[in-house]
C-alpha cells in the first residue's frame, strides 16, 4: 500500500500519553487515523490502462465488518478488468474479472447489483459498452455488453446486450433497487450513443429497465431528437411513493429545449433529468436546464437530507454559461415531484463542477446525509479534478478535496461514498484517478478517503501560508483522527501548540491563536517517509475542546517563522 506525499501529508501516530499533565480531567486518548488510508497498489498498473475510470463501494462481502471496493480498468492488458477489493487490510483482491477482446473496454462503468441471486452475498455489474453483439449474418459495432457476476463465487449469472452499433449500452449502470416488488434488486442500464435510426436522430440514446431475477426486459424509454444522449446517466431513487418500489431517474445531457413562448428560443444542450415510477413506468416528472448547462450529466439519489421524509435526486449540471464554459452547479430536487430545493455552484470558470454526484454518508452523524459533488479542473492544482463535500443539513461546503494534474477521474461514476469501508464507524469515500501517472503515463489509480467530520478552522495563517486541518469528528476515547499540514516548507521544523484556552496574540507575522496559558508545546522531528510523530492527546470526558495551531520554523534560518492556521478539536464523551 502506498500513500500520497505531494500534497505533504502528514500522519499522526499517537504514543504515550506525554501531554496529559496539561488536559486535568480529559481521560483517554484519541488515536490517529490516516485520512488516505488506501491507494491501489499500482505496480501491475501499465501506461494507458486507466484503472479507476469507475469505482463503486460494495457492502461487507465477506463478515469482516469492513465494506469493499471495486475498481474498473477498461484498458487493462487492451481488454480491460474489474476487481473486488477488500476493504480490510492489505486490500487484496477478493474477485477478479476480465474482459474478453480487446477493444471491448470492459471495466468502463461497475456496480453493485444488490443481492440477487439469494444469498447473502451481494452482486456485481461490470459494463464493456464498446463490445460488439452479433445478432445476426453482421455484428452491432460498440453495441454494448452489461455482466451480472456472483459476488461470492465471481460466476456469471447473466448478460444483457445493446442494440445497436455505436449504442455502447452500459455506458451508465444502476442496481441494488426492487421495481418489480419481487425482494429482489433490478438492473437499470443506459446506452446514451444508440442511433434512432426510423428518424435519423443519431446519438437519441436509451436505457433499458431489467428484472434481476430473470433478466426479462421491463421497460424501455429513448430519446427524441438528435444528440440527445438519453441515458448517460442513471439511478435508482428507493420508494418514493409509498408502494414499495423504487422508482429511477434519467439524465439526457445533450437534449435541447425551445421555449415556445416570446421571446421564441432554443436553449442548445441544457439537458433534462426524468423520473420514471417503478412499478408502471410512467413519466412522473422532468426539469429541464438552461443553455449549455448539459443537466442530467450526473445523477444521483440523494436520500432525504431536508428530514421531510421525502426522498430527493442529486443532479449535475458542469456546463453553463458562453457555450457551457461556466463553473457548473448541482441541483437537489425533490424525486417524485422535481420540485426544487438547493442549488450547489461551482467557484471557478470551467471547472466542470457537476460532472460526478454521489453520497458521502452521514458525516457528521447529526442524522443528514452529506453529499459529494465533483469536477475536472479547478482546484489548488488546476486540471486535476477535485471532490466538495457539502453538509447535508445546511450545504455549508465540509472539505474539498483536490488532486494532482493528471489524476484524471472516470466519465461517470469516479467516486462513490456513505460506506465504512475501514470499519472506523464514518463513511468513506472511493474516487478513481484514471488519469493518474503514478504508475506510468495515464496508468491510473484509485484512493479511498476517510470522511470523518471537519473541525472548525478558527485561526488565520502566517507567512508560510500552511493549512492545518483534522479529519476526525467530534473526537472520543478511543476514535480516530488525521492530522494534515499543507504548505509548510519541506524541510521545516513544525511544533505544534495545543491550548485549552483561546489567546490570539500576535506573532511573527500571523496569529497565535490558542492560549499560551495552560498549553503544551510539542516539537515533531521530520521524519524520512515525510510523517511526523504525535503524541497521546487525552480524550473523552467532554463534550470538551481544545485548540490547535502548528508553529514553523524554516530551513536553517533561511525562511522566517510562520503559523499554519488554527482549529478547534472537539473531544465528546
Amino acid at each position: 500500500m502506498t500513500r500520497p506525499t505531494a500534497l505533504c501529508s502528514f500522519r499522526f501516530p499517537l504514543g504515550a500519553a506525554l501531554a496529559v499533565a496539561f488536559f486535568v480531567g480529559l481521560p483517554s486518548p484519541a488515536r490517529a487515523q490516516n485520512q488516505t488510508w488506501y491507494e491501489l497498489d499500482e505496480s501491475f498498473v501499465n501506461a494507458n490502462e486507466h484503472w479507476g475510470e469507475s469505482v463503486a463501494l460494495l457492502p461487507d462481502m465477506n463478515s469482516d465488518g469492513h465494506a469493499e471496493m471495486i475498481i474498473g480498468g477498461p484498458q487493462d492488458s487492451g481488454i480491460g478488468s474489474a476487481y473486488i477489493i477488500s476493504g480490510k487490510a492489505p486490500h487484496t483482491p477478493l474477485k477478479v474479472f476480465h474482459g474478453n477482446n480487446s477493444g471491448d473496454t470492459f471495466g468502463q462503468v461497475v456496480a453493485l447489483a444488490g443481492l440477487v441471486n439469494g444469498d447473502s452475498v451481494p452482486d456485481v455489474l461490470v459494463s464493456a459498452p464498446r463490445a460488439d453483439v452479433f445478432t445476426g449474418p453482421f455484428p452491432y459495432t460498440d453495441a454494448g455488453v452489461v455482466t451480472l457476476y456472483n459476488g461470492a463465487t465471481g460466476a456469471v449469472i447473466r448478460t444483457f446486450v445493446g442494440s445497436g452499433t455505436s449504442a455502447r449500452f452500459g455506458d451508465a449502470l444502476a442496481g441494488n433497487a426492487d421495481v418489480t416488488g419481487d425482494g429482489k434488486p433490478d438492473v437499470l442500464i443506459g446506452a446514451p450513443h444508440w442511433d434512432d435510426l426510423g428518424s435519423s436522430h443519431t446519438n437519441a440514446g436509451y436505457v433499458e429497465l431489467y428484472n434481476g431475477s430473470t433478466g426479462a426486459l421491463l421497460a424501455r424509454h429513448e430519446g427524441v431528437r438528435a444528440d440527445d444522449l438519453f441515458g448517460w446517466s442513471v439511478a435508482f431513487l428507493g420508494d418514493m411513493n409509498g408502494d414499495g418500489r423504487s422508482e429511477y431517474a434519467v439524465g439526457a445531457p445533450g437534449e435541447d429545449l425551445i421555449d415556445l413562448f416570446p421571446p421564441f428560443h432554443l436553449r442548445e444542450d441544457a439537458g433534462t433529468v426524468r423520473v420514471y415510477d417503478g412499478a408502471v413506468h410512467t413519466l412522473i416528472g422532468e426539469e429541464f436546464g438552461q443553455e449549455f448547462q448539459n443537466l442530467g450529466t450526473a445523477v444521483c439519489a440523494a436520500g432525504d437530507t431536508d428530514g421531510d421524509s421525502a426522498r430527493e435526486v442529486l443532479v449535475g449540471a458542469p456546463g453553463g454559461g458562453t457555450f457551457g464554459f461556466g463553473p457548473g452547479h448541482a441541483t437537489l430536487f425533490e424525486g417524485s415531484t422535481l420540485k426544487f430545493v438547493r442549488t450547489y455552484d461551482g467557484i471557478m470558470s470551467a471547472e466542470a463542477f457537476g460532472t460526478w454526484v454521489s453520497v458521502a454518508g452521514d458525516v457528521d452523524k447529526d442524522g443528514h446525509g452529506e453529499l459529494a459533488i465533483g469536477g475536472t479542473e479547478a482546484g489548488v492544482i488546476s486540471g486535476g479534478g477535485f471532490v466538495r463535500v457539502f453538509d447535508g443539513q445546511d450545504a455549508h461546503l465540509v472539505k474539498t478535496h483536490d488532486f494532482l494534474t493528471g489524476s484524471g477521474v472516470g466519465v461517470h461514476a469516479s467516486f462513490d461514498g456513505g460506506r465504512d469501508v475501514n470499519n472506523d464507524g464514518w463513511p468513506d469515500l472511493l474516487v478513481g484517478r484514471p488519469d493518474s501517472d503514478g504508475a506510468a503515463s495515464n496508468a491510473g489509480g484509485a484512493l479511498c478517503l476517510g470522511q470523518l467530520h471537519f473541525q472548525p478552522d478558527i485561526g488565520f495563517q502566517g507567512p508560510h501560508f500552511a493549512n492545518f486541518s483534522i479529519f476526525g469528528g467530534q473526537l472520543a476515547s478511543g476514535s480516530k483522527a488525521d492530522f494534515k499540514l499543507t504548505g509548510a516548507p519541506f524541510n521545516g521544523s513544525p511544533f505544534l501548540l495545543l491550548s485549552a484556552g483561546l489567546g490570539f496574540a500576535s506573532f511573527k507575522g500571523g496569529t497565535l491563536v490558542p492560549s499560551l496559558a495552560g498549553s503544551v508545546l510539542l516539537t515533531f522531528p521530520q521524519l524520512p517517509t515525510g510523517n511526523l510523530l504525535l503524541p497521546s492527546i487525552p480524550g473523552g470526558g467532554g463534550p470538551v475542546n481544545i485548540h490547535a495551531q502548528f508553529i514553523i520554523a524554516g530551513y536553517a534560518g533561511s525562511e522566517p517563522i510562520g503559523l499554519s492556521n488554527a482549529l478547534t478539536i472537539q473531544l465528546e464523551p
